[in-house]
């Protein structure tokens, strides 16, 4: 009996760490995205639950949500913001909610991004630590994602209810690079 509870042990463990990469592996392709500026992208792997949120806040539903990120990386583009780098760092943190049917990852994430000054003229660099929540439902590696950096933990469980209490999140902070 003591073997096979050890057994059960070690394969969640083994399952919690697989989840753990793939939810990494999941964020990297959408640093590829950031970095691109294809924020259709972004919002095809947002959190369902957030999006169908954002979207009801606005008049024109989903299509303005779309309309709305869509417009934001014209912007970006326009005003020649450039990520400079999208960072997904080791897991700090791993999570089943939802009644044990969907797993949370906490990513730690870095970004470089560089804006000219339009009085200056010169390039501003700026580092941001922040970190991204995955979400999935559990036997699979559908991630969708929030910026744990943009929500607070009260609106985090008003979308997921059962988030712990002792949720690791990862400091936040912001920089001007030399």
């Amino acid at each position: 009996m003591i073997k096979i509870f050890f057994c059960m042990l070690m394969f969640a463990g083994l399952s919690l760490a697989q989840d753990a990469a793939s939810a990494q592996k999941a964020a990297r392709e959408l640093s590829g995205a950031v970095k691109t500026g294809d924020m259709m992208w972004m919002v095809e792997k947002m959190y369902p639950a957030l999006k169908n949120k954002l979207a009801h806040n606005l008049n024109g539903g989903m299509k303005e949500l779309e309309d709305t990120y869509r417009k934001m990386g014209e912007t970006i583009k326009q005003q020649g913001i450039k990520l400079e780098a999208f960072d997904v760092m080791s897991p700090v943190g791993e999570y089943s909610v939802k009644g044990n049917t969907e797993k949370l990852v906490v990513l730690p994430t870095r970004t470089v991004v560089s804006v000219k000054n339009p009085q200056t003229g010169q390039t501003v660099r700026v580092e941001k630590k922040g970190f991204l929540y995955a979400i999935a439902k559990i036997g699979t590696d559908a991630w969708s994602f929030i910026d744990g950096t943009t929500i607070n933990l009260n609106d985090l469980r008003n979308l997921i209810y059962d988030v712990p209490l002792n949720i690791v999140q990862p400091p936040v902070s912001q920089k001007i690079l030399p």
